[in-house]
């Protein structure tokens, strides 16, 4: 009887240590991803508040997404817009689906006016929520205290 409970008692402990270390793995795959860098910025580049951004904005059509899924739903983008306010690069940060590869896409055809500062043109980044719903994607209107967006004013 004193072996069968020291049988168990062992087989216990290797799957408490076993859990232990699953749960540990799982913690360190739940880890935040890191933070998402565009290839073409500069120490010269300015990061700007997505409002900044749309109020230079030239043109912002909708993205047609009528194919993918799931919607309703957001993704959010991180963008380096040139001097000549071209939309160069852009990088999903957040998005599930198909919905991410559209967003990017359709943000690429954008145009801005460009960003002046000391009367000289400059280089601009910064991250964008799109809300898809019923097809069509478009940016979506921040709202201060938004969870997991920085405070919502910021991006």
């Amino acid at each position: 009887m004193m072996r069968l409970l020291a049988l168990v008692l062992g087989v216990v402990s290797i799957a408490g240590v076993a859990q232990s270390q699953e749960i540990k793995m799982l913690k360190e795959d739940s880890a935040p991803p890191p933070p998402v860098v565009l290839q073409g910025a500069t120490a010269d580049t300015v990061t700007v508040p997505q409002n900044v951004l749309r109020a230079l904005a030239e043109s912002e059509p909708d993205i047609s997404a009528r194919d993918e899924a799931p919607q309703p739903s957001v993704v959010l983008v991180k963008v380096l817009v040139s001097k000549t306010g071209m939309v160069e690069e852009a990088v999903v940060v957040q998005g599930q689906g198909e919905l991410p590869r559209v967003a990017v896409a359709g943000v690429k055809g954008w145009k801005y006016r460009p960003y002046v500062v000391d009367g000289e043109a400059r280089e601009i980044q910064t991250t964008i929520l799109l809300q898809f719903r019923d097809g069509d994607g478009r940016r979506a209107v921040m709202v201060a205290g938004m969870a997991g967006m920085g405070g919502g004013v910021d991006l």
